[in-house]
């Protein structure tokens, strides 16, 4: 079967002059660049790669079940697909957040499927890293191929640094199980359920997540299910309501506070924060 044809030119890119916040989309893949305000992101996970670069002050990352490191001037942190993270910065902090779906590196993450970074925090190319990421900023539309020679050159600066390990056992079953609950996280979903989807006891998995994640199995499905719920915020015009049900929250009420718990803002406040336009592809993270 012949691989079909992408056509890399046809780009669109949005900018929202508020916040700072720039999207481009490449047919039906995305690339996201954020300016947060948040002092702190909480414990959180989604299937796309996300990498952070700081330009002035301190970023205090941590991938669950590893130390917290810190991202100072100059430094970048690569978070690898469905790794539970949560991070904060020192006031007067300046930095990039880049999000991305592994299609523009396919070749990278589909050689690394069971493996992740021994560390996050590495050192990109200055004088390649920061040019691009201020174009960007500045709504100076890249092509396809140069943005995905920029994503490949910050693995290559990562590999350079940081060796790459063997997801341990208790990893792989998360692993299992958060690619089954992402799949299915507009279901009613049980622990037992996915337990027994992944061949495993309801305790072995439930110990699991919280001793590789510090979440428990509810708080990790929520944490899906609000990646969902941002996008949907986004894309759409769908209410709360309906955005609640659709995401497998059950009520309104249980979407508000879920959802301000991990972000810092209700639902509305966030919608007219990012107020991109409608009916962009999933994988743009938020």
């Amino acid at each position: 079967m012949a691989r079909p044809i992408i056509p890399y030119d046809d780009i669109k890119f949005f900018r929202n002059t508020e916040t700072g916040s720039s999207l481009l989309i490449y047919k039906e893949h995305s690339i996201a660049l954020r300016n947060a305000n948040a002092f702190k992101i909480a414990m959180h996970i989604h299937p796309t790669v996300e990498l952070l670069v700081v330009t002035r002050g301190e970023i205090t990352l941590r991938i669950a079940g590893k130390e917290e490191e810190k991202i100072t001037d100059g430094k970048a942190g690569l978070i690898f697909p469905f790794q539970p993270h949560e991070y904060s910065r020192t006031e007067g902090t300046e930095y990039f957040r880049f999000s991305f779906s592994t299609f523009l590196a396919k070749s990278f993450f589909k050689s690394v499927e069971n493996k992740v970074g021994e560390r996050s925090v590495f050192t990109p190319d200055p004088d390649y890293t920061l040019p691009f990421l201020e174009k960007l900023r500045k709504k100076e539309k890249p092509h396809v191929y140069k943005t995905k020679c920029f994503i490949y050159s910050m693995i290559a600066d990562f590999l350079t640094e940081i060796p790459l390990l063997q997801r341990n056992e208790d990893d792989k079953i998360i692993s299992r199980a958060i690619s089954y609950m992402d799949e299915n996280k507009r279901e009613k979903l049980s622990l037992g359920d996915v337990a027994s989807a992944i061949g495993y006891s309801e305790k072995y998995l439930s110990r699991c997540i919280n001793r590789i994640s510090g979440l428990s199995f509810t708080s990790l499905l929520y944490t899906l299910r609000l990646d969902e719920a941002r996008t949907m915020l986004l894309e759409t015009d769908k209410t709360m309501l309906e955005i609640a049900i659709e995401c497998g929250f059950g009520s309104e009420r249980t979407f508000y506070r879920q959802f301000k718990e991990l972000t810092g803002a209700s639902p509305n406040d966030y919608r007219k924060a990012d107020n991109l336009p409608a009916k962009v592809h999933h994988d743009i993270l938020v």
